[in-house]
């Protein structure tokens, strides 16, 4: 069903490629372009839009969505005190439980 996106992210990302190394041969760091293309598929198939990359439509929209992504992938996995001491979540210990339902506002 997605089959459109990834085929035309992967040409954009091998076009992209091919314009440096043109003339001659170019060193190339894939790790940010691979998560670049990653996470453009996966906004592309949720979103309907790219949220990376230097031909985004409308950049403020971008530049939060972004910033937004990043704060919830910096959370995965995290564990928290409050985990471990039962007590800490009655007082909500460091504002993580404020931080956490604000961060949820933002990604929806």
């Amino acid at each position: 069903m997605f089959l459109s996106i990834r085929r035309d992210e992967v040409n954009q990302l091998l076009r992209r490629l091919s314009k440096n190394s043109r003339h001659e041969f170019a060193k190339v760091e894939m790790k940010s372009n691979l998560t670049e293309l990653s996470f453009n598929i996966i906004t592309r198939m949720i979103a309907g839009e790219k949220y990376f990359g230097e031909d985004v439509d409308n950049q403020a929209e971008t530049t939060y969505a972004r910033e937004v992504i990043m704060k919830v992938l910096s959370q995965r996995g995290a564990s928290h005190a409050a985990d471990f001491v039962p007590l800490l979540r009655w007082i909500d210990y460091d504002g993580y439980k404020k931080g956490v339902v604000a961060l949820s506002k933002q990604r929806d």
